[in-house]
């Protein structure tokens, strides 16, 4: 388990990828009723999921929809992405989905524990 303060926790899981170490990250999925419409009709203009905003809380009018658990597989940063850049994960729901079955996670949804709750990052020990 990643087990940061929260300052620190986007540099760990950058070093974890950096180091070929696989990471699992666990998330609460928030949305609109009815539907999915930011995770699961993913938007195609940004691939991006982020419940957050711009104030850095959860948007008006979303919901806990439930649980999910992905890789996390890489990074890009990007000062122009909330926090300084995005993580790129892997779904589990094949290659329709999002960008060929990968979406983009900004730095600042990974460090937000309403969507990332601590202890849901792991480092796999290999």
């Amino acid at each position: 388990m990643i087990n940061s303060t929260q300052s620190q926790l986007i540099t760990d899981v950058k070093t974890a990828i950096a180091n070929n170490k696989p990471v699992m990250m666990g998330f609460n999925v928030y949305d609109r009723a009815p539907g999915y419409p930011y995770f699961e009709a993913l938007s195609t203009s940004s691939y991006t999921y982020n419940p957050l905003g711009s104030n850095g809380r959860l948007q008006s009018g979303v919901k806990l929809m439930g649980g999910h658990a992905v890789p996390i597989i890489g990074y890009i940063n990007d000062q122009s992405q909330p926090g300084g850049g995005v993580f790129i994960c892997e779904n589990s729901w094949g290659t329709p989905w999002g960008y060929h079955g990968y979406f983009y996670l900004p730095y600042s949804v990974l460090e937000s524990t309403r969507v990332v709750p601590s202890g849901s990052l792991y480092v796999a020990i290999i």
